[in-house]
């Protein structure tokens, strides 16, 4: 990193975000190169084509790992194979950017943390749902007791994640863990179902409060996302979807307010450059830290996995 804190990205794998990446990495005021490795050819050249950012592409990551003109490495892999990949980036001197959600298993994300606090290297997660101004300003309202007492919170996901990506629901179960999560708190308990489509919890958390994750795959689209939170004097409902005139509706009083939040026409790819850039930010400049921690990201991990332990277990109460 040079002493004006701009930065040369490594950036491994050019499948699932990896386009949303490139654009924030376009975007961003500290990125001046990016080198990407990809080992299939097809996947390696779509990504190359469209972004002059690109200075170099090899098919073996490890080239990059031993570049010491690399700043930092973002990776865009599946859960199941980003940790190992991430563990020796940092072993090689790097720090490291995650998609979410970080690891397919709790003893992988374990081992990953103990290896970024072992080298000293910064690991980051990216949880853009987060950087959404209608969830900011939604944790605000409750902030300010808006919303009375939190009974109830619910997130309601539509995902375009392909089974062959996203074994099962992995993706969508650990986004609607992590905004709960944001909300709501960790979970304690968790009650699981998992179709070919479509995937639902019921959680609970302190004080009584109750959580549900309703999630089902699209074959095309962006990702959307719904949540509502229900206290004892009002409900919020906050929407992340394109086009939507009214991200985030208060009822109280009985009355029912829609709140003025500015969003560009193409909401997913600006959420995440904001979150590039607070990571890039974060690490450039050492300014605030991320929304969501580590530890939280843990917790919304295994609040994930526990919800597809409990399907798999398919407790249920047939009623006729």
């Amino acid at each position: 990193m040079t002493s004006q804190g701009k930065l040369r990205v490594a950036q491994i794998g050019a499948s699932g975000r990896a386009p949303l990446h490139m654009r924030a990495f376009v975007e961003s005021r500290r990125v001046t190169a990016v080198f990407l490795a990809e080992s299939d050819d097809a996947a390696r050249e779509a990504l190359e084509r469209p972004w002059g950012l690109i200075k170099r592409t090899v098919s073996d990551y490890h080239e990059l790992l031993t570049d010491d003109s690399v700043d930092l490495v973002n990776l865009s892999l599946p859960a199941a194979l980003a940790p190992e990949v991430a563990e020796e980036a940092l072993r090689a001197g790097k720090p490291v950017i995650l998609e979410s959600p970080p690891a397919a298993s709790l003893r992988a994300f374990d081992r990953l943390v103990q290896t970024a606090e072992a080298t000293g290297q910064p690991l980051f997660i990216q949880h853009h749902q987060l950087t959404h101004p209608a969830l900011r300003r939604a944790q605000d309202l409750l902030d300010q007791g808006e919303l009375g007492s939190l009974r109830l919170g619910s997130c309601t996901i539509m995902s375009n994640h392909s089974p062959a990506q996203d074994p099962p629901h992995l993706a969508a179960l650990y986004q609607g863990a992590y905004v709960l999560e944001y909300f709501l708190g960790s979970a304690q308990t968790v009650l699981g179902e998992s179709l070919p489509v479509s995937a639902g919890a019921l959680l609970t958390y302190a004080d009584s409060t109750l959580g549900q994750i309703a999630i089902t795959r699209v074959t095309d689209g962006a990702v959307t996302q719904e949540v509502t939170l229900v206290g004892s004097e009002g409900t919020l409902l906050a929407r992340e979807a394109p086009d939507d005139e009214l991200p985030l509706v208060l009822t109280r009083g009985g009355n029912t307010v829609p709140l003025h939040i500015p969003l560009p026409l193409d909401v997913s790819p600006w959420l995440a450059t904001r979150m590039m850039e607070s990571l890039l930010d974060c690490l450039c400049c050492q300014q605030d830290p991320p929304p969501f921690t580590l530890a939280q990201a843990r917790s919304a991990l295994a609040t994930a996995l526990a919800i597809q332990d409990a399907a798999q277990l398919r407790l249920r109460v047939r009623i006729f």
